[in-house]
């Protein structure tokens, strides 16, 4: 048995699958035509702004885990926020969490409301503060700092920044 299978014939993956990842582009998500997965199948999206009512409705199932992680998980740092129709078992809740957790954190929320609120924060939150650094960045250079002093301090204050969120954490 293998532990990942990658195929661009949807019916032979979804035949020899038990559990299917769907990773596109919201707008591809309706150009994948109609399978029947079979109620035994557990889909894991990773898909931002496609509801699990909308998944249920194309592949006719109901074992359904809709989740967001974010950029930083490619870097085994990230952060992943996730939910499951009732119908999805413990042991399955506990494989997807166990992958989810090899590229970082994830947290699991009852709501599924609270996913698009994880998309909108921590989804897009690291690419502004990105911005903010490169800004700074920009900025040390026209007050006269060489690329090299900028790109070097200026992100030190990000790591500074992080410490003190940290020790305010642990105040709390």
């Amino acid at each position: 048995s293998k532990i990942a299978r990658v195929s661009k014939n949807i019916a032979e993956l979804v035949k020899k699958s038990t559990i299917l990842v769907l990773a596109v582009k919201p707008q591809d998500f309706l150009k994948i035509n109609k399978i029947v997965i079979g109620k035994n199948k557990l889909i894991v999206s990773i898909m931002a702004g496609v509801p699990i009512k909308a998944i249920a409705e194309k592949f006719k199932t109901k074992k359904i885990i809709r989740a967001m992680p974010n950029m930083a998980s490619g870097f085994n740092v990230g952060v992943t926020g996730w939910t499951s129709t009732k119908y999805v078992s413990g042991k399955e809740k506990s494989i997807v969490q166990d992958i989810f957790n090899t590229m970082g954190t994830s947290y699991y929320f009852t709501s599924e409301n609270k996913i698009n609120g994880v998309t909108a924060v921590s989804g897009s939150g690291p690419a502004y503060l990105l911005h903010m650094i490169v800004c700074f960045i920009k900025a040390g250079r026209k007050l006269g700092f060489s690329e090299k002093e900028s790109d070097i301090w200026i992100p030190k204050l990000y790591d500074a920044l992080l410490l003190d969120l940290e020790s305010m954490n642990d105040a709390n």
